[in-house]
């Protein structure tokens, strides 16, 4: 964000240009953040749904602790 604010403006020469591509970019960045997040969150409730199905499908494992 620090550099693109100077880059864009010895670019364009415009203010205006240079604020909205500058939010633009980092409207994009929040989105990006916001979207792996999410993604890590499905994946890792995915991952916990495949660990538990066997469990609750009736199938007992032997020697885990919580099966007690």
């Amino acid at each position: 964000m620090c550099t693109s604010f100077p880059v864009v403006y010895s670019v364009s020469h415009s203010i205006r240009v240079t604020i909205v591509t500058t939010l633009a970019a980092s409207l994009l960045l929040q989105l990006a953040y916001f979207g792996s997040v999410l993604f890590l969150v499905w994946r890792n409730n995915c991952a916990r749904r495949a660990v538990r199905a066997p469990h609750h499908l009736g199938f007992l494992r032997r020697g885990h602790p919580n099966d007690r």
